[in-house]
């Protein structure tokens, strides 16, 4: 699944691929010169925004492993590749000069299996990694 979706600009019918997700990506606008059509303007970190004027599909597709978006919000920019001498946290910019972090954690009482995953999953999620 590569998570992209594209729509048409009235937010009507998403036209997703097979396996996609189905969320609707991007920061979308409401301009009052389109009367009810909708405008994507920018994706998330490691999408490409697709929005070619006078087109009705819009979206945001993203980045291959081992590339990032430099900017989001510049309609057709394509993902670089990253570069070797950094990392590109979550597909977005490149980080040089990056120290891997070692740490260690002790949990004392009754942890269950389940109360384990979820503690790992919020650490994981507050880093900012997978």
């Amino acid at each position: 699944a590569d998570a992209s979706c594209s729509i048409q600009s009235s937010l009507q019918s998403p036209s997703c691929k097979l396996g996609s997700k189905s969320a609707i990506k991007g920061t979308w606008i409401f301009p009052k010169a389109l009367e009810g059509h909708a405008v994507l303007v920018s994706c998330p970190t490691g999408f490409r925004l697709i929005n070619q004027s006078g087109s009705e599909v819009q979206q945001c597709r993203e980045c291959a492993s081992g590339e990032f978006m430099f900017d989001s919000t510049i309609p057709m920019l394509p993902c670089q590749t990253c570069p070797p001498q950094g990392i590109c946290p979550n597909k977005g910019r490149p980080v040089f000069n990056v120290k891997p972090i070692e740490s260690s954690m002790v949990l004392e009482g009754n942890v269950t299996e389940d109360n384990l995953d979820a503690i790992i999953r919020s650490i994981a999620e507050t880093l900012g990694v997978d």
